[in-house]
Formats: C-alpha cells, structure tokens, sequence
C-alpha cells in the first residue's frame, strides 16, 4: 500500500484528524497530504518548517539536559495555535520523515497519537 493510501486511510479512521501528511524535516516540504479541505502548497510546507522546528527544540532540549528523550518509540510533538492542534511524528531522531495531524480541538489527540505512531511505524 503507498503513502497516499495509508494517509487516505488514516485520515479516516482517526475522528477529528482533518489533515494527514507525510513530509521531510530536512527539506522542509509536505510530499503527501490527505485532507478535509485544500491547503495551498506555501501553507502546508510552513506547517513542515514548524514540525521540523519542534523536533529541532525538542533536540537541542535534550542535549542541554533539560528534558529527556524516550527510547521507546517516535518522536512526538505537538503545537497548539488558536485555531487547531497540530501534532508532528518521526520515527526516529535521524530520521527525517515525518507525519503530521491537525486536529481541531486537543479532544481527540490521544487516539490520533495512538493512531499516527503506529503509522509513522509502517512508512
């Protein structure tokens, strides 16, 4: 099954996710998006620059010592905005693929996080 398909599939299944997207934390650019309404290309490569630049604080949290990092599974982090949720999974901490969710409200974030590791898993 290709990346559009299981975004497609995710995105479904995960109530309250109106948007899934793969992208690369390194390039800065959303490749697939699977989503409830269009977003233009410029909008969805910010939400890229804003993953990446979590997962980049989050890394330069840990190294100061001031958080530390799980060793059981993705990475996860999340952004909150006035208007929705966006939650942000890598596989790992070289690994420069990315998922992103956005989510309207914070009601539903533990079962797209749930949902999303095991996806970012399988890519």
């Amino acid at each position: 099954m290709g990346i559009t398909q299981q975004l497609e599939e995710f995105q479904t299944a995960a109530d309250g996710c109106s948007l899934a997207a793969f992208g690369d934390r390194q390039t800065r650019l959303m490749l697939r998006v699977n989503s409830d309404t269009p977003w233009p290309r410029e909008k969805l490569d910010a939400l890229c620059g804003q993953g990446a630049d979590c997962f980049d604080l989050a890394a330069s949290d840990a190294l100061a010592g001031h958080f530390g990092t799980a060793d059981d599974g993705p990475f996860c982090a999340i952004h909150m905005t006035a208007r929705d949720v966006r939650l942000f999974f890598a596989a790992g901490e070289d690994d420069t693929d990315m998922v992103c969710c956005v989510c309207p409200s914070g009601d539903d974030v533990a079962d797209v996080t749930g949902m999303a590791r095991t996806l970012i898993g399988t890519l």
